[in-house]
């Protein structure tokens, strides 16, 4: 039953993706917000563009219908939570959403762990859970005025509720000093739920986990302080008209490589770095890297293909490379950084795999053969690597006499 349920609200909530001109124009569309209410009402209003008026109707009224029940709910929790007060800061970590926990240890700022004596950990298989929050004056404070201002707007004042009533509970049974998330720019209810927390003098503190490019979907963001890891990042946010003095500019770990030496051999010309496809595991660009690749190795050229570890689809990058003579570099048996280290140049389109490979001095090469479009898409949505020392794909097919165009 609750499976059912489950895919009858992704029939009725499923939209198509904004095109960049449309989201651009969705932004330049909407008025500067006056407070952290506004925030979510906007992003919120920006993520939910493309949703059909049947969706938009129905999800209202399930919020309207459902939310004396889950106030009930919510209220019953608070006489039956216990506290258990931790003195420093609160990190969630959280699965994704097929059950897979995201990488975060060499990501998490350096100067958090020094600042707070301690730091629990809560690993929650999902956050926030739709029967888990707790009601109190806090949540009252931010709720009721964000409701009053869109009374039947039911869907994003349940989600409100929601989101407001499951960080209560942190702050009310753990009384931290601070609540630290990762990814957490993706949700709409970001800003009130930073507005609630520092109402209660808990910072919501946010960092980044992966490559951040302009986003309709984390538009009109503010927390008490956004962790980046260049100053670039704040030209991709200040696009969509979030606050610039939350940001705070680090290093994480897994780009600092300082202490590394490389020692090994340039075994390979070459490394293609896929992506994958969090939806359908599919590489669809892997039979245009085939070929070039093929190209390369002809010239005495050799090359690797690295699979993502979560999204990319064995099966098909094996169909596609095996007797070819290209390597199908195994996650689980070679490093990151001993797969960059391996290779003179690392090739990819988008991701922090290539900005590691950035900062440990290797040429980045970006792929302009298997999408011709992708270039200037990136440079709308200010892509870091753009902005910094790289190369195209087609370039170094030149380089290495090969005709581009018989690819």
């Amino acid at each position: 039953m609750k499976a059912l349920l489950i895919k009858l609200f992704l029939f009725v909530t499923k939209s198509e993706e904004l095109s960049l001109d449309d989201q651009e124009k969705m932004i330049s569309s909407m008025p500067t917000p006056k407070d952290d209410m506004d925030r979510s009402y906007y992003n919120y209003l920006c993520c939910s563009s493309s949703t059909n008026s049947f969706s938009k109707v129905f999800l209202n009224v399930c919020g309207i219908a459902v939310i004396p029940a889950i106030f009930l709910v919510y209220l019953i929790n608070l006489l039956l939570c216990n506290k258990k007060p931790c003195s420093g800061a609160l990190f969630i970590s959280c699965k994704n959403r097929i059950g897979m926990e995201y990488r975060y240890e060499d990501r998490f700022p350096n100067e958090l762990k020094k600042e707070f004596k301690k730091i629990k950990t809560l690993k929650l298989d999902s956050f926030p859970g739709v029967l888990n929050g707790v009601i109190g004056f806090p949540v009252l404070k931010v709720w009721l005025p964000f409701v009053l201002r869109h009374p039947f707007a039911g869907y994003i004042n349940f989600r409100a509720l929601l989101n407001l009533a499951n960080f209560y509970r942190l702050v009310y049974i753990y009384e931290p000093e601070a609540i630290i998330n990762f990814r957490a720019e993706l949700n709409s209810m970001s800003s009130i739920i930073t507005l609630m927390c520092e109402n209660e003098g808990v910072e919501y503190i946010n960092f980044m986990h992966g490559e951040v490019m302009t986003n309709i979907s984390s538009a009109f963001v503010r927390f008490s302080r956004f962790y980046i890891w260049d100053d670039h990042y704040k030209e991709v946010f200040r696009w969509s008209k979030s606050p610039m003095d939350q940001f705070r500019t680090y290093l994480p770990a897994m780009y600092d490589h300082k202490s590394d030496t490389d020692k090994s051999d340039k075994e390979y010309f070459i490394t293609y770095m896929f992506c994958g496809d969090e939806k359908g595991h599919m590489d669809f660009n892997a039979e245009t890297i085939c070929r070039v690749f093929k190209q390369l190795d002809q010239k005495g050229y050799k090359c690797k293909v690295r699979p993502h570890p979560r999204w990319s689809d064995m099966n098909q990058l094996h169909k596609v490379f095996d007797g070819s003579g290209i390597e199908i570099e195994i996650p689980e048996k070679v490093s990151v950084t001993e797969s960059i280290y391996s290779s003179e140049y690392i090739a990819g389109t988008f991701s922090s795999v290539l900005t590691e490979a950035y900062y440990m001095k290797k040429t980045v090469v970006i792929d302009d053969i298997s999408d011709k479009e992708l270039i200037s898409t990136l440079k709308r949505r200010k892509y870091f690597l753009l902005n910094k020392e790289h190369i195209l794909l087609s370039k170094l097919l030149e380089e290495s006499s090969i005709d581009p165009e018989e690819v």
